[in-house]
């Protein structure tokens, strides 16, 4: 919300549909902006993926004129502080809770971490931790086939296992070796991989910069808040390969939006 309240601050006239597939997040944004009016601001439960759809349910756009209506898109793929705080979320290995993750807990066809590690075989696991959190292959293998007997249910038994794993591969070992000095605790990685896993990150991020080029309007701006290497990757060879995207500077969105009228997706 924070972002989302500074361009409605510094762009009078400025309208945004605000989406969030955390409840929790989508309340807090709107007390938060409710100074801005409901004319202003247009808060819905919602992935960024599913953008193109959520914009027309918004009643902001008609069927059919959905496309280059956008003035511009900002996209913050990170997970919240109150998210990692709040241990019966499970995000974070830092507080002890149920092993979760879940940015919409209220989606039915969203499972938990814990249903994934107790249903997932180690290879296919360890493929995740791999892709996902980047860890060399030897030790992901090592975490997936520790997780996967254990079956832990709360962060901490989590954490705890995959430390385990890293402090037994000594200093000489492959494994070690490729892990390379941590200056983050060896949970890290392997949680980053199993929340990508759980909420389908990497596939919601690829539909909102597919869908990305069609909804905004020429001279339009889509800004991308990433936090790890996949996803600053993926978006640099989008932006690299996707001739459509006419990508401008942030200072220019004033004059965008007050040209166009075009409401903001944020």
């Amino acid at each position: 919300a924070g972002h989302t309240e500074a361009l409605l601050e510094r762009i009078p006239g400025l309208r945004v549909v605000g989406l969030d597939r955390d409840p929790s997040a989508l309340e807090a944004a709107g007390r938060r902006l409710a100074r801005f009016g409901k004319e202003r601001v247009r808060l819905m439960h919602g992935d960024f993926g599913d953008m193109r759809e959520l914009l027309l349910g918004s009643g902001l756009v008609a069927p059919g004129e959905e496309e280059g209506s956008l003035a511009g898109i900002l996209a913050d793929l990170g997970v919240s502080s109150p998210q990692l705080d709040r241990a019966e979320r499970g995000f974070s290995f830092r507080v002890d809770g149920p092993l979760d993750m879940r940015m919409d807990p209220s989606n039915p066809k969203v499972k938990p971490a814990s249903w994934y590690l107790a249903n997932m075989e180690a290879d296919e696991l360890a493929r995740c931790i791999a892709e996902f959190g980047g860890e060399p292959e030897p030790f992901a293998q090592a975490v997936a086939r520790r997780l996967v007997k254990a079956r832990p249910q709360t962060t901490a038994a989590g954490a705890a296992l995959v430390a385990a794993c890293h402090a037994e591969a000594s200093p000489t070992d492959e494994v070690a070796a490729e892990a390379g000095e941590r200056s983050i605790h060896p949970a890290t990685k392997t949680f980053q991989a199993l929340r990508i896993l759980v909420n389908g990150e990497m596939d919601s991020l690829r539909s909102l910069l597919d869908v990305s080029a069609r909804l905004l309007m020429p001279g339009g701006v889509l800004s991308i808040i990433s936090f790890h290497g996949l996803e600053d990757d993926l978006v640099r060879r989008t932006f690299a390969g996707t001739s459509r995207l006419l990508l401008s500077a942030a200072s220019d969105l004033s004059e965008t939006s007050r040209r166009s009228q075009g409401p903001f997706v944020a």
